[in-house]
């Protein structure tokens, strides 16, 4: 992901919404809990694909919030620029916990979405109650960043690079993903070798 091989899945599934999924793993196991996370990034694949019932879910997941505000826009909404959600639920589940809100990015010009989540402006906009505890921003990257990045991406925000990612993951992962992360690992791997061969024959001609 991180050289550009944006390959989809050979099933359909976008490399971006892949990303996400690991994200949302690493997410869970960073707070101590994978069972409590959720992809919201659109198209969600097990979430509710209307913004609006998106949000209500959401609220329903996280015992707060109450449900989704009624504003102008609403029904162009998409993800309103969260990808992940994930959160440490207490003995009695109810408010005042820690969560995290996070966004992905997977492209050549990631670093023009650091800082552009602020969870708790996302929540003004977006619920009709209120979050006991500002969710935390977090930054994820399939990249292994540079001292240099890692500063500017990981300023008031929590990030998450290809090795912390690998660090967190390193267990075993749930096995459709891991399934298709691997196929879709030698998938590219084969274009990447074949794409090599085409421009060396490209230049011997």
């Amino acid at each position: 992901m991180s050289l550009g091989g944006n390959y989809d899945h050979h099933d359909g599934t976008p490399v971006h919404k892949l990303f996400e999924e690991l994200s949302a793993a690493a997410a869970g196991r960073y707070l101590g809990d994978s069972e409590t996370t959720i992809v919201f990034g659109w198209p969600r694949r097990n979430f509710p694909q209307g913004f609006r019932d998106a949000v209500v879910a959401l609220a329903k997941h996280l015992r707060e919030g109450e449900k989704c505000n009624d504003r102008d826009g609403l029904q162009f909404a998409k993800d309103d620029g969260l990808d992940i959600v994930a959160w440490r639920d207490f003995p009695d589940r109810k408010a005042s916990k820690l969560i995290l809100f996070g966004q992905c990015a997977v492209g050549r010009h990631w670093k023009q979405k650091i800082g552009e989540l602020r969870p708790s402006n996302w929540c003004k906009r977006n619920f009709a109650g209120t979050i006991a505890v500002d969710p935390i921003p977090a930054f994820f990257v399939p990249r292994a960043l540079s001292d240099k990045d890692a500063n500017l991406a990981g300023v008031n925000q929590i990030l998450l690079d290809r090795c912390r990612i690998s660090a967190l993951c390193s267990e075993a992962l749930d096995h459709q993903l891991h399934g298709q992360l691997q196929e879709w690992i030698d998938d590219s791997l084969q274009r990447g070798i074949a794409l090599d061969a085409d421009q060396f024959a490209g230049k011997n001609l």
